[in-house]
C-alpha cells in the first residue's frame, strides 16, 4: 500500500468518564469492555494475529475501580506473528472529551487517524482535503526550546541548581535500561523504588 509493509500500530481509546459501578462488575474489565474493539482494529488494519500480548494498568482518577478488580487505565503491549508490534491504550480517564486514535506505520510512511496540525484549519476544495502539518520536532517544540536555554542561561548566570534536577534526570535513565533490557530480556522489568 501507500505505507509500504505494515509494522507498528498504535490504538487508543479514552473515554471521558467511567460507567457505573454495576456495569463495570459485569463487564470483563477494561482491557474487553474498551480494548476489544482496538484489538479487532489491529488485527483489521495489520491483516494479521496477535501472537503475545503484556497488559499493565493503573487506577488513578477513579480508585473505586479496585472494588470491581478493574482499572481506569491500561496499556497493552503487542507481538503480531508475522513480526510488527502494537500498542493498545485504554483509558476511562480522559476528562476532556471522547478521545480515539490510531497510527500505523509502515515502511514507507505513516498512516494517522487523527490531526497532527499546527492550525485547527482544513481546506476542503475539488482537490481534496489539506491541511498545514509540523514538519519536525524543532518546530514542534521550538517555544519550548527557547524558554529550556533562557532558563538554564538565567540559572547559571544567577548561580541558582537547575530546574530539572540530577534525581529526574536519573530516574528518566533507570527507566530507560530497565526498557532496554525488557527489549532483550523479552519479559516484564520491574523497577525496585529508590531511596
Amino acid at each position: 500500500g501507500e505505507i509500504g509493509q505494515p509494522f507498528l500500530i498504535r490504538s487508543l481509546s479514552r473515554d471521558p468518564y467511567r460507567p457505573g459501578l454495576d456495569y463495570l462488575a459485569h463487564s470483563g474489565g477494561i482491557l474487553v469492555d474498551m480494548g476489544i474493539h482496538d484489538f479487532d482494529v489491529v488485527r483489521w488494519l495489520m491483516q494479521d494475529e496477535i501472537s503475545t500480548i503484556y497488559a499493565s494498568g493503573t487506577t488513578q482518577r477513579y480508585p473505586e475501580l479496585t472494588e470491581v478488580d478493574d482499572v481506569d487505565t491500561a496499556i497493552a503491549s503487542l507481538h503480531l506473528s508475522e513480526g510488527a508490534l502494537g500498542v493498545v491504550e485504554v483509558s476511562r480517564s480522559a476528562g476532556y472529551g471522547y478521545d480515539i486514535a490510531c497510527e500505523v506505520m509502515g515502511t514507507a510512511g505513516t498512516l494517522r487517524i487523527g490531526y497532527l496540525q499546527k492550525t485547527p484549519l482544513l481546506t476542503l476544495n475539488q482537490q481534496g482535503v489539506s491541511h498545514d502539518v509540523v514538519p519536525y520536532f524543532n518546530e514542534r517544540y521550538a517555544s519550548a526550546y527557547r524558554a529550556q536555554i533562557t532558563d538554564f542561561v538565567n540559572r547559571v548566570r544567577q548561580e541558582r541548581p537547575p530546574f530539572v534536577s540530577l534525581a529526574d534526570s536519573y530516574a528518566a535513565l533507570r527507566i530507560s535500561l530497565a526498557a532496554r533490557q525488557s527489549l532483550h530480556q523479552h519479559a516484564p522489568i520491574n523497577l525496585p523504588p529508590t531511596g
